[in-house]
């Protein structure tokens, strides 16, 4: 794992600072996780046999002998959040960005304690249309906008599944991107 220091905080505060100003102007509102969450969750949300779930999260047993975990990602939290407080009767844009964990073999380029950056379209059941006055602008160019407006470097587009993922090569210390 990598230590932030003093040096990096700006350019991490510039950048949490931007994606703030960028992604509320398209309506998006952030929302914080817990980092621990019940092992369940995960099991549930990303299936018991999974990679994720078999070999990569970080779990323990609390005091209560709970099962508890690391957040190895932000979706099933995310979720979760939106049912149980009941924000699923009108659309959302969602964003959190925040520390991931995965256990796994390090290999170049890859920590066990990640961030991400993660904007969340939620929709009813019933396909609410979002208010004309909302720009309507899809997760490749939100991101993009907020990654000029770092004035990042080197940008590239990939798909991972079928989700549109912005990737750019980091050094260890700087964030990663995920959009979906």
């Amino acid at each position: 794992m990598v230590d932030i220091l003093p040096e990096d905080t700006p350019l991490w505060q510039s950048m949490e600072a931007a994606a703030l100003e960028v992604l509320s102007s398209y309506g998006y509102e952030e929302i914080r996780l817990p980092i621990i969450e019940s092992t369940d969750l995960f099991a549930r949300s990303i299936g018991e046999v999974t990679d994720i779930v078999e070999k990569e999260m970080y779990t323990f047993a609390d005091r209560n002998d709970d099962s508890m975990t690391l957040r190895p990602e932000g979706t099933a939290g995310c979720v979760r959040a939106v049912v149980q407080h009941n924000l699923a009767v009108t659309p959302q844009r969602l964003w959190y960005m925040g520390p991931m964990f995965r256990y796994e073999r390090p290999q170049k380029g890859r920590q066990r304690q990640f961030h991400q950056l993660v904007l969340k379209r939620l929709v009813s059941r019933h396909r609410i249309r979002m208010p004309s006055s909302s720009p309507c602008v899809g997760s490749y160019g939100v991101a993009w906008e907020w990654m000029t407006h770092c004035s990042l470097r080197s940008i590239r587009l990939v798909r991972l599944k079928t989700a549109p993922v912005i990737v750019r090569r980091w050094s260890p210390t700087y964030p990663s991107i995920e959009s979906n």
